[in-house]
């Protein structure tokens, strides 16, 4: 981003913007990020991890604080992450695949301020396709939550993101999504050519009686 108002540089106070992206960068694969114990989004700690990440990569030393843009940035994406959590709709299984993509959803928030102003930005439609595909899915072993796995994993994997990672991760999401239509498709036809044969069959055999 530029060094504008709504992209902070680094001042004498606080964090630039550039400074809390390659922090978040270098948390995004930290377990408590990609593997939560529990179903909750911490902002706090989020911020705190920032800073600790800041300050390892400078010599341990913080006189400074994240800039206000940024940190209201991740107290927004902790209303939209609390509101999934909320959702009785979606299973705690998916809830805790989708809270893995927490980093990786600030990150896309705070490069990208298009997140903000648009319903149909990649990040915020990777959620809600998650959320649909996953519905019902509580196992791990379900081939449906295997897949979204391995994309996110795929995602997480990824140092450097941008709009265009999560618009890929959401056409895999989809290219799954069409593999499951079409494996319902074939069965259905399957289905109904039994039920063809099957019928045919007792009509031939209803047919046989009356002749005999």
């Amino acid at each position: 981003g530029e060094n504008v108002s709504s992209y902070p540089a680094s001042t004498p106070q606080h964090f630039g913007h550039d400074e809390i992206i390659s922090a978040l960068s270098g948390i995004q694969v930290l377990p408590e990020f990609t593997s939560p114990d529990e179903l909750k989004f911490d902002a706090e700690a989020i911020k705190q991890a920032v800073i600790s990440a800041i300050a390892k990569s400078s010599g341990g030393i913080v006189t400074k604080r994240m800039n206000t843009i940024a940190e209201k940035t991740i107290d927004f994406i902790e209303l939209v992450f609390d509101a999934i959590i909320e959702d009785e709709n979606i299973s705690d299984t998916i809830k805790a695949l989708l809270l893995r993509l927490q980093i990786p959803v600030i990150k896309a928030s705070m490069i990208d301020q298009e997140f903000f102003i648009y319903d149909d930005h990649p990040a915020r439609l990777l959620l809600d396709r998650i959320a649909e595909v996953g519905m019902g899915i509580t196992g791990h072993t379900d081939e449906v939550y295997i897949r979204l796995d391995r994309i996110v994993n795929q995602l997480i994997s990824e140092y450097d993101l941008d709009t265009q990672t999560f618009q890929k991760a959401l056409d895999k999401v989809n290219e799954f999504v069409n593999e499951l239509d079409e494996k319902a498709r074939i069965k259905e036809e399957e289905t109904q050519q039994q039920a063809l044969r099957e019928h045919a069959r007792n009509a031939v055999l209803r047919s046989l009686r009356n002749i005999t």
